[in-house]
């Protein structure tokens, strides 16, 4: 080998690809593939935020419990859910079909 040979100090055309390429992929997730998970979490509907806490519901799953009686619960102060006593569970509202009513 040559030691009076030099090897040159600038960056070829792959190692600018290698740089970039991960840089490219944690821009994309982070601006485009969070804030479209983020939507498509299930968010109240306007409907249910004219809910009050403590509001009684009849509701019923489809294909597994008929009509139940439960209450309106606001999970961390915004989210509302049912909360039916009789069966001691708690559901959303994306689940289930509901409507508002006394005994």
């Amino acid at each position: 080998m040559n030691p009076h040979r030099r090897y040159k100090s600038y960056m070829q055309g792959s190692d600018l690809l290698l740089i970039t390429l991960p840089i490219f992929l944690v821009l994309f997730s982070v601006f485009v593939l969070n804030p479209l998970h983020k939507k498509n979490m299930s968010k109240p509907l306007c409907q249910q935020y004219t809910l009050k806490q403590s509001d009684q519901v009849w509701f019923y799953k489809p294909d597994e419990i008929g009509w139940t009686k439960g209450e309106v619960l606001y999970l961390w102060g915004y989210h509302p859910v049912v909360h039916c006593k009789q069966l001691n569970k708690i559901f959303n509202f994306h689940e289930i079909e509901w409507t508002i009513g006394n005994d």
